[in-house]
């Protein structure tokens, strides 16, 4: 068990060290570094208390988790940029848990390491651990929310897929992150039930927690590190709504976002032009974003006018873009001597899986069963 947690604490660290020193760090970054120093802040505790003994058996780092969880999605969507003075009322638990903790430190009561014997501190034990269950539920559904809402949101702000941007790896390990603790309660409930004492000694019912924690270190690591900035342009995206907004009031049928309507064809004119002209869905991983920075038009604005004018969502804009260069290039002689799949990432496509669903979805028919009709 003690190697175990030797390896967490040192894989925690080492990632975060790696996280914190790579280039163009975002707020994510630093959130992330965070999370996997405060699990190795755990499992140290976690060894203090084996070996020593010097540290209470109330769980008060672990309230860090939940929050530390929101941070790093939500800075990571897009959701939030920076820390606002009202993100700090997130701590308030885990402060008010470090002061009961530090008030009580030297009572042996307080620091059984059977949470449930019966004594005046009963009551407080059994309220931090409801506490810290609530905390780490609440979290990781607001966390889904989240995630949910950038799912659906997804396809209007990249015109490709894949893991690392559709994150279901986030929701994975938040899964798993949620279940852990309380697995843990319940294992304790077992004892309880087979009337054995809920012992923190030796471990004892948290073992398990720390084994997934030692996991967790190497796999929050692994993605997190691999992860890429989705949202690395917000300042220029934050300039570009501010310069091209509007100055007039009209009333018209954009009114709710600021844009008019001749404002709105003039801008799907320009977006038409240059996608035609310049072909910038040959680039198999465009964003929106890109658009709107080589336009200078705000990316708001071009998702309003590609849903509202063209119906579409930018995903697909790109993507029959795509399917019409594959189908051109397809049927030039000079194209024969290559693959489907080699014309398809010629055309802008970065993968065979996306190629066929989007090409079967905007066609009706496979990649291959058009190329044989083509040559009936």
């Amino acid at each position: 068990m003690d190697t175990i947690i030797y390896i967490g604490i040192t894989q925690s660290i080492f990632a975060a060290i790696i996280i914190f020193t790579k280039e163009s760090k975002q707020l994510s970054d630093k959130f992330m570094a965070l999370w996997l120093l405060i699990i190795a802040g755990e499992l140290i505790s976690a060894l203090i208390k084996e070996k020593i003994g010097i540290i209470p058996h109330i769980p008060v780092i672990p309230f860090l988790f939940g929050p530390i969880m929101f941070f790093y999605v939500t800075t990571m969507i897009g959701e939030k940029n920076k820390m606002l003075r009202t993100d700090w009322l997130h701590f308030i638990p885990f402060i008010l848990f470090l002061v009961v903790s530090i008030i009580f430190f030297r009572n042996p009561d307080f620091n059984t390491p059977n949470i449930l014997q019966t004594d005046s501190f009963l009551s407080l034990r059994v309220f931090i651990g409801v506490s810290f269950v609530c905390s780490i539920v609440i979290y990781t559904i607001i966390v889904f929310m989240f995630l949910h809402r950038y799912k659906r949101n997804i396809k209007n702000i990249f015109s490709f897929t894949s893991e690392k941007i559709t994150l279901n790896w986030v929701k994975i390990l938040t899964v798993c992150f949620c279940i852990l603790p309380i697995f843990t309660i319940f294992h304790g409930i077992g004892h309880v039930v087979i009337g054995e004492p809920v012992v923190y000694e030796n471990y004892g019912v948290l073992k398990h927690q720390y084994i997934g924690f030692a996991a967790f270190a190497f796999l929050y690591s692994y993605f997190g590190i691999k992860q890429p900035a989705l949202f690395g342009n917000r300042g220029k995206l934050k300039q570009s709504n501010e310069n091209n907004e509007p100055k007039s009031n009209n009333i018209s049928k954009y009114e709710r976002s600021g844009l008019k309507e001749e404002d709105a064809q003039r801008y799907l004119k320009q977006l038409i032009d240059y996608v035609e002209i310049k072909k910038p869905y040959l680039n198999g991983t465009l964003t929106i974003q890109d658009i709107a920075n080589e336009l200078s038009i705000s990316r708001h604005y071009l998702t309003q006018i590609i849903n509202e004018k063209l119906e579409k969502n930018f995903y697909t804009f790109i993507n029959e873009y795509r399917v019409a260069e594959f189908k051109l290039r397809l049927s030039d002689k000079a194209n024969k001597h290559i693959t489907l799949i080699g014309i398809a990432y010629d055309s802008g496509f970065n993968s065979k899986s996306s190629f066929n669903i989007v090409f079967k979805n905007i066609t009706s028919i496979t990649p291959s069963e058009y190329k044989k009709k083509m040559n009936q």
